[in-house]
């Protein structure tokens, strides 16, 4: 009887034309050996770089947008204690989770990110019903950031707006929705294509950085009055209808953690870089 034939290596190579140099091919096909390890078959191309991938992460998560959309809300409800102090508490918290998604993309880098995790994990016999309760989790809370994103950006515009046309002095909810929906059109139009949105919010990050830059500097320079440093840091406003002070501030924090509420950006990209086990610890 004739030996067996020996089997023959898998070839984990993408079965296309690689996007990246031949100096890669390499590190892309441990990338998609990797993937198909946890189960996966390579579909996307890895062809976003590592400064990229930090643009799409600072740009989606934004914490400074955050602030100022709701520094409104934050100075009704609870004061400058409130904005300065729950910030600060919030993005302690924040870090220590960006820091556990680190670890776990480090180990298992799936564009899925929480809902695979929580799988792999989970008891067996618990296993595919909390990964699908995580993913719906995941995908709900995408819906709600996006809208509050587009809310958040129509409050923002509107003032702008209502000093150019004098019939928009009063605000209507119908006239807001449709500024956000001006804004999710265009968020569309730029996510039709994977390298537009990568190059865009890439140069958009250093705008953004620049905008701060610009505002922190400005703002103070060219203010007229400025408010004693221990109202800032002292004072409590609370006209946010709670009789405890301490509940104001807890609902407060909504206002801090919204700043941080998409930190798992870049894990969602784990297969469109290249060697995202490491790349993907920049969330830290």
């Amino acid at each position: 009887m004739a030996p067996p034939e020996a089997e023959k290596p898998v070839d984990h190579t993408l079965n296309r034309r690689p996007s990246v140099s031949k100096g890669e091919n390499t590190e892309i096909s441990n990338d998609a050996a990797r993937l198909m390890a946890m189960g996966y078959q390579p579909q996307m191309r890895r062809d976003i770089s590592t400064l990229q991938l930090i643009g799409v992460a600072f740009m989606v998560t934004a914490s400074w947008l955050g602030v100022l959309g709701g520094f409104t809300t934050g100075v009704v409800v609870g004061g400058s204690v409130c904005l300065i102090y729950g910030l600060i508490i919030v993005g302690v918290f924040s870090t220590f989770f960006a820091i556990t998604l680190g670890e776990l993309a480090s180990a298992m880098p799936t564009a899925g990110g929480q809902y695979y995790w929580v799988s792999v994990l989970a008891p067996k016999k618990l296993s595919r019903p909390s990964a699908f309760f995580t993913g719906l989790c995941n995908l709900a809370g995408g819906v709600v950031a996006t809208a509050g994103s587009s809310v958040l950006l129509g409050n923002m515009v509107y003032p702008y707006l209502s000093r150019l046309i004098v019939s928009m002095s009063e605000i209507h909810a119908w006239q807001n929705w449709l500024i956000g929906l001006a804004f999710n059109w265009t968020a569309c139009s730029v996510n039709m294509s994977k390298k537009t949105v990568a190059r865009t919010l890439s140069v958009g990050m250093f705008i953004s950085i620049a905008v701060v830059i610009g505002l922190v500097i400005s703002i103070p320079a060219t203010s007229p009055k400025h408010t004693d440093a221990k109202f800032i840091f002292t004072s409590n406003e609370n006209v946010s209808g709670w009789s405890s002070d301490v509940m104001a501030f807890l609902v407060d924090l909504i206002n801090a953690s919204y700043s941080f509420g998409i930190i798992d950006t870049a894990v969602h990209l784990a297969e469109d870089i290249t060697n995202p086990e490491n790349k993907a610890n920049l969330l830290r």
